[in-house]
Order: C-alpha cells, then structure tokens, then sequence
C-alpha cells in the first residue's frame, strides 16, 4: 500500500460553485431501538450538511397472518402511540423534521415503497440491533432498503453512538477508476465542505482494472506482473492527485491512500478503521458490478464488517433501469468531476 499525503490545492477561484441540493429529501427510518436513534442522529446532521428536508418514518412491523391487529382500536392506539414516541424524539432535534410518517406491514418493503412514490434523495436508517452489546449483522430490513431502495442509503451500525450533534472530522471516498466510484465524490464533497472535514480518498483496484479505469491483461511472467504492478502505481498516484486537484479549499490536508490488494474489500476496512473516518462514502456498485446489480461487494462488505457509517451514493434514475433488469450504463450515473466540486 502505498500512502502519502495531500495539502489544500493552492489555486483559488476554480470549481467554488456547487449544486446545494446533492439530495432534496432525507428520510430517516427508526424503530423502537436505541439504534435507530443514532440513525436519526446522523440522517439530521446530513440534513443539514446539505440543507434538505428531513422526513422521519416509522413502520410498525405486522405479526402474524394479518397485516393489523384484529381490534381497529388497537391498531389506532398503536399507531398513536408510535407518532408519540416518534415525535418525542425528533423534538430533540427542534424544527428539522419536517414530516413524521407512521405506517405499517414489512418494514423493509413499506420503507422502499415510500422512498419510491415520494422521491427520497437518501435514507437513513441502522443496520440492525445489538445483543450482549455486540452489534449483529445487517438485518434483513437494512439489507433490504440497501439493495433496493431507490436513490442513496446510509446505513448506520447499530453500536455508533447516538450523539447529537453528529460531527464527521474525517470523510472516506472510494474510487477506482470508473465513473460510477466518481459519482460519490459531489457527496463527500458537499458533506464534508459543511463539517469542515478532513477527506481521505482511497483508490482501490481490482485485479481487472488499473488506476485509470482501463481493464487490464493478466501477465504472463513475474517480471510482467512487477512492471504492471510498479505502472499501476505511477498511474495511481497520477490519479489520486488529479482528483485531489478538483477538491475545493478550505477542507483541511486530505490523506490519500494507493492500495494495492488481490481482495480490496478486507484493505478498505482496514485502512478506514486505521485513519479513523467517521464516514465512508461510495458508490453502490463499482467498476466490477455486472449490470442490474444494485450493491458491490467491496459495499456489502463495509456494511457488515466495519463499525463506520457507510453512505452508498446512488441515483435514482439509474436505479428504475437497474431494477427493471436492463443494463446500467455508467454514463448516466456519472457527475461530470469539474462540476459541482
């Protein structure tokens, strides 16, 4: 692994203006666990980052055969009292919350069909619960909204802490040469512009693409593979540089990290655990994701193996092709890297 560190870009005037509305609408998804309050913790302190609404929703999971109790009393006094117990905690938070939604049935399919019918930007919620305070691993509900709900998804551990306000000191990006690792970047950017954060960015390559996003050739011969290896390098660091260049003033210095991994997914968490970032952000899908997939492995890794909030950047649009199973082109999920930052 190769690591060296960035300075603040010196030049000034270029690239200042940015899209305030990376996302128009948050949703933050909570339950009767202490969990979920982290998860509101940090679907406001994005909110607010951004400067977008901030809508909070709270399912009630059915028991049973029957998707509300048999009493409409009973189920009125439920939905009630959930609003309350809702409303208590997001009165912590002051006038940021927006709406409060209660509904009821599946919790993961109730949250995905919400964000779909009212154009959720990105939702927030916690990967699962704790037992004998250990976090668990992502349940089905996370995995669920992670996969298929439309739009961006920040999944929180259930073991971070709930502390309001939520600071990130220092922001973790993922890139690997492609396009769609690119568009995370308006996010990161956005996110830790409003902190004042630190931004780490992190090239991660596979064994089929370089650093310039161009696929590469199995060598023949060690010597092949140590030159393709030393290239691969020179070109990364080329990479990482040009993308530093486009960063905006005023973030602080940004570490910068070249890793060079047979298996990138264990390298990212390691280095991530080891700088300490607050926040990783990234694509959903990758240079390597076949199309039609709505969440990568290096993804779906972080989200089960790291104890870090895991932001993964992904448009709607984009997501209707994907889930109707036609081809996702990069092309379209792309932010020109020029623009915005």
């Amino acid at each position: 692994m190769a690591s060296f560190e960035i300075g603040p870009r010196q030049r000034s005037g270029e690239h200042e203006a940015r899209d305030p509305k990376i996302f128009s609408k948050v949703l933050a998804c909570v339950d009767c666990s202490y969990a979920s309050l982290a998860a509101l913790s940090h679907a406001v302190a994005i909110a607010q980052a951004i400067g977008c609404e901030l809508e909070v929703i709270r399912v009630i999971e059915a028991t049973g055969l029957r998707a509300s109790p048999t009493d409409p009393v009973d189920w009125a006094m439920q939905h009630r009292l959930a609003e309350a117990e809702v409303r208590a905690n997001a009165a912590a938070f002051g006038e940021l919350v927006h709406q409060v939604i209660i509904d009821d049935g599946v919790p993961g399919n109730r949250i995905c069909d919400y964000v779909r019918e009212n154009g959720v930007d990105l939702t927030v919620l916690s990967t699962g619960s704790t037992r004998n305070g250990t976090p668990t691993t992502p349940g089905s509900t996370a995995l669920r909204v992670a996969e298929m709900a439309q739009g961006s998804v920040l999944l929180v551990p259930a073991s971070h802490p709930s502390a309001h306000p939520v600071s990130y000191r220092r922001i973790m990006t993922l890139l690997d040469g492609s396009a769609r690792a690119e568009s995370a970047l308006p996010v990161a950017v956005a996110v830790a512009t409003a902190h004042h954060s630190n931004i780490v960015l992190v090239h991660a390559a596979s064994d089929k693409v370089d650093p310039a996003g161009t696929r590469t050739v199995k060598p023949e011969t060690q010597a092949s593979s140590d030159r393709m290896s030393q290239r691969g390098e020179r070109v990364g660091a080329h990479y990482l540089k040009r993308i530093q260049s486009w960063l905006p003033e005023g973030n602080g210095h940004h570490a910068s990290h070249l890793l060079a991994s047979d298996d990138p997914r264990h390298a990212v968490a390691k280095v991530a655990s080891k700088d300490s970032a607050d926040l990783i952000v990234l694509s959903s899908t990758g240079f390597g994701s076949h199309p039609g997939v709505t969440l990568g492995s290096v993804a779906e890794y972080l989200i089960s193996h790291t104890e870090i909030p895991v932001l993964l950047v992904r448009d709607r649009a984009s997501d209707m092709v994907s889930n109707a199973g036609r081809a996702l082109d990069s092309s379209d999920l792309r932010q020109p890297l020029g623009a915005g930052l």
